[in-house]
């Protein structure tokens, strides 16, 4: 796993897919990494790396245990992650069609297994640089063929979780946030049902929880983007506009105040200030702004507490998962 330099004092660790969830700061692991994901709300992906990390076993038997919980088996830990130029064809139309048939054989295996079985597909389709050697996540190319699997997924009546808010920087910087925003742009414009590898970072060895959380940001502007403009007689306001006239203004009239709360999407990260206000605020770039939050989520959010029954039943379905996972692994020596 690799490691990202980031300032004294805000010690994290991420695993990338399959592997156990650590973050030391100010609290425990599940603390400090449900922290962000409850504020980013990605959903289930992220379930399954708190509950690894918050009862110290292995991912698998927290999947296990999810899937046994809620009962919706997901491609999540074999879905294709196949790269083109290596493992997959160079062209995009080549990459897309081996993702689709990868991720379509282990429906045709659950089926099998269990006929019925919810199923949810995935991927993470991107390129080898062929200068570099490395499986790119801050690629074009990865969210054009997410975008590409995500219609043909569609197509076929099957929901599907896609990439974003990923980047290929080491450390959280401006091509960190441009790739990272991309990327998420890009998922939500395709529609996904749920976006995957968020904060993201060293081309997937790492992840971060500040760039986790500037991706929050990325993320809220996109859902403004893809809500779009209502459009009927009382926002089209050809009345409004009548009585305001050429000489008048808009500031104090009802309509705006009615509508400028939920009309309009207000940042928690980007400043729009003007300059004077900026700087004596202490001129803190977005990087500055980042940690800052990140620790202030950290040092004071409390996760809301999960009831006993739900938490004795996880439990158990985590100690009966890990220990077959035991099982099998002193068999195999």
């Amino acid at each position: 796993m690799g490691a990202v330099a980031e300032p004294s004092g805000v010690s994290q660790t991420v695993g990338s897919a399959g592997t156990a969830v650590t973050a030391s700061t100010t609290g425990t692991a599940v603390a400090a990494y449900t922290a962000v994901m409850v504020t980013i709300k990605i959903g289930a992906v992220a379930t399954i790396g708190a509950v690894a990390a918050h009862t110290a076993v292995s991912a698998a038997a927290a999947l296990t245990a999810v899937t046994a919980v809620t009962g919706v088996l997901t491609t999540s830990p074999a879905s294709p992650t196949i790269t083109a130029g290596a493992t997959a064809p160079c062209t995009l139309a080549g990459l897309i069609a081996q993702a689709a048939a990868e991720s379509w054989m282990g429906l045709t295996l659950a089926q099998t297994i269990a006929p019925g079985l919810p199923f949810f597909m995935g991927g993470v389709t991107s390129i080898l640089d062929m200068q570099t050697m490395i499986f790119s996540y801050g690629a074009p190319e990865l969210a054009l063929a997410e975008c590409g699997l995500t219609e043909l997924a569609h197509y076929a009546g099957i929901p599907l979780w896609n990439t974003g808010g990923c980047t290929d920087s080491k450390t959280l910087d401006e091509q960190a946030a441009i790739e990272g925003s991309f990327s998420v742009m890009a998922a939500a414009l395709c529609g996904g049902d749920l976006t995957h590898d968020v904060g993201y970072t060293e081309s997937a060895m790492t992840g971060s929880l500040f760039q986790l959380c500037m991706m929050d940001e990325a993320i809220g502007w996109s859902r403004r983007v893809t809500r779009g403009i209502e459009v009927n007689e009382e926002t089209l306001a050809v009345e409004v506009i009548k009585s305001v006239g050429p000489n008048g203004h808009y500031l104090r009239h009802p309509h705006t105040r009615k509508f400028f709360k939920t009309e309009f999407w207000y940042p928690t990260l980007c400043d729009r200030h003007n300059y004077e206000e900026w700087s004596a605020a202490g001129s803190l770039p977005m990087r500055e702004r980042v940690i800052a939050k990140v620790r202030e989520i950290l040092e004071t959010h409390t996760p809301p507490p999960i009831k006993k029954e739900t938490r004795d039943v996880i439990e158990k379905v985590l100690a009966d998962a890990e220990a077959r996972v035991k099982s099998t692994d002193t068999k195999k020596k």
